[in-house]
Order: structure tokens, then sequence, then C-alpha cells
């Protein structure tokens, strides 16, 4: 069983921020990092730059 089991509808206020753990926690419990890691994504280009995987995540949980 995942984290994301125990969702239940409430009367209280959510955050974004409450939102935005729940997206990550979903993320997890699909294992989308390790898909994404099976895909030919580029590779980044500089020594500063960010892995693919982490940009695609970052636009999954602000979505």
């Amino acid at each position: 069983m995942g984290a994301i089991d125990n969702i239940e509808f409430s009367d209280h206020q959510v955050t974004a921020w409450g939102g935005m753990k729940l997206m990550k926690d979903l993320l997890d419990s699909c294992k989308i990092k390790e898909e994404l890691c099976k895909l030919p994504l580029p590779d980044k280009g500089s020594n500063r730059g960010y892995e693919p995987t982490q940009i695609l995540e970052c636009f999954w949980t602000s979505a």
C-alpha cells in the first residue's frame, strides 16, 4: 500500500503546499522517476544544468 491510500475528504482548508505534497506522493508511488530514467532524454548541457528527469518532475508537481 502506498502513501496515497489514506486520502479522505475533509471540510478543513488545504494549503497549496499540502496539494504539492499530495502530488509528490502520487509521483513517488507511481515510480515515475524510474520510468523517466528509462527514456532516451537528452543529457544536460553544462555542469550547472539540471537533469532532464528533474525538470520533468518539477513540471508535474507544479501543474
